[in-house]
């Protein structure tokens, strides 16, 4: 990383004699501050302004720094030219994210190691990971917040000072609870399938797990800002990352069970990741009839490695979600322990179909061209169906109506999903309509 070029531009640009003079000044004032504030004794105080001075400034300062190190070069027509370059991506993707918030590390470096000092005589494990897990929250939060960026760069390429904030408020959002959980003082036990952890040793392993995932992100869309072909698998072994993470928190007592009542929640668990994720991603890459139309004569043609090189992450997941919450139902069926095995698996059954029916009304708002906001059309009426109009409905003491908008266990399921089933087929329909219409006036052009 420091032979990168982009890395080395970055240090040229940022750390200037004014500034490495200036921001130890500023710090240790601080801490001299805190210091005769705790009877001239370097202790708790000054750790504790420590830590709070680098949080502020690696996961405030530095995930602001990151969100905008490519979304300024695409506001200073700089970035094509950088696309351009022999740059590889792992050179660009350390180079920004470490280059562009280079400075402000300078100070969380210099409060990292008042942290330390301050800290001797303290409990030595307890600093370790505390030093361990503030490293990563801050490189946490701020790929996340560049991830973010760059996903919406791939988007649209458009440049909205608005952003920023949502990319920063994100990347703070995904690293606090991590940090917070693992730099908590108790020494409890967390159980992950059948293993015991200490809870903020295992959430601190969480944190860097989650930290090189985003890291691993960033390099896989530069790729893609380079022209360069990628593979869906790092993008399958994240979903599945994260299925069989949430999975391992959901366990059952392991005497006088069969295995399928420890499996069922686990597999229940992994469908809504899976699905969860479809929807982020639905609302975070293009859909637009161009994109969508080439993948299709990809996939008329056969060309299955092209079209898996091109397809979006939510088609590519959906199958998974799909596999995931059928193979619900056979292992449902044949624990035969559970009195709501039926209607268990027809929740489960109506929510593909609700999904199938969401993933529907998203590409119908995207295939219109007179909306110059489908996403947030889509979003209005998302809203309306599993908001304003079953709340309209409950006020009305009508609550069995509410299946038509969405899955519950505990009403007639059998009937929620009939109207699940219906209402994914109008939704189709309308959108095969709509792609017939823009594909016949595609030819005429």
């Amino acid at each position: 990383m420091i032979r990168s070029p982009e890395f080395q531009r970055n240090i040229w640009l940022e750390m200037t004699p004014s500034r490495l003079i200036i921001m130890p000044v500023i710090l240790m004032a601080s801490f001299f501050l805190s210091y005769i504030s705790d009877d001239y004794h370097l202790g708790a105080s000054t750790a504790a302004t420590a830590k709070t001075l680098f949080i502020v400034i690696s996961m405030i300062w530095g995930t602001k720094l990151a969100s905008e190190s490519v979304m300024n070069e695409v506001r200073d027509h700089t970035w094509d030219w950088q696309r351009m370059s022999v740059l590889s991506p792992w050179e660009l993707t350390l180079g920004k994210l470490f280059g562009s918030t280079v400075y402000s590390w300078y100070g969380a470096v210099i409060c990292l190691f008042v942290f330390l000092i301050s800290s001797m005589g303290e409990d030595s494990v307890l600093t370790v990971r505390t030093s361990l897990a503030l490293l990563a929250a801050g490189i946490f939060a701020q790929s996340t917040s560049m991830l973010a960026s760059m996903t919406a760069l791939q988007k649209d390429r458009v440049y909205y000072k608005g952003q920023t904030s949502a990319f920063l408020v994100l990347g703070i959002m995904a690293a606090g609870p991590f940090l917070s959980l693992a730099m908590t003082i108790k020494d409890e036990k967390l159980e992950w399938f059948v293993l015991s952890f200490n809870s903020a040793d295992f959430m601190l392993c969480t944190l860097i797990c989650y930290t090189a995932w985003s890291v691993l992100g960033i390099n896989r869309l530069m790729r893609s800002e380079l022209q360069m072909k990628n593979m869906p698998w790092i993008w399958f072994g994240f979903i599945f990352f994260n299925m069989v993470y949430a999975a391992g928190f959901l366990n059952e007592p392991m005497t006088d069970i069969k295995l399928t009542d420890t499996v069922t929640p686990r597999l229940l668990a992994a469908f809504f990741v899976a699905a969860s994720a479809i929807y982020f991603m639905v609302f975070s890459e293009k859909k637009d009839f161009l994109t969508l139309r080439g993948l299709t004569d990809m996939a008329e043609k056969s060309k299955w490695k092209s079209f898996l090189e091109h397809s979006p992450r939510w088609l590519l997941t959906l199958p998974i979600a799909v596999v995931t919450g059928v193979s619900l139902v056979p292992v449902a069926l044949f624990s035969g322990s559970s009195e709501n095995t039926g209607s268990m698996m027809l929740f489960v059954i109506t929510a593909l179909f609700f999904m199938m029916r969401d993933i529907c009304i998203i590409l119908f708002c995207n295939l219109d061209d007179s909306n110059k906001k489908p996403d947030i059309m889509a979003v209005v009426c998302l809203g309306m169906l599993y908001g304003l109009f079953p709340a309209i409905l409950v006020a009305m003491k009508s609550e069995t109506l509410t299946l038509l908008f969405w899955p519950r266990i505990d009403l007639n399921p059998m009937l929620g999903g009939i109207f699940a089933l219906l209402e994914f087929i109008a939704t189709a329909i309308l959108v095969a309509k709509r792609w017939q219409k823009k594909k016949s006036c595609s030819k005429s052009v």
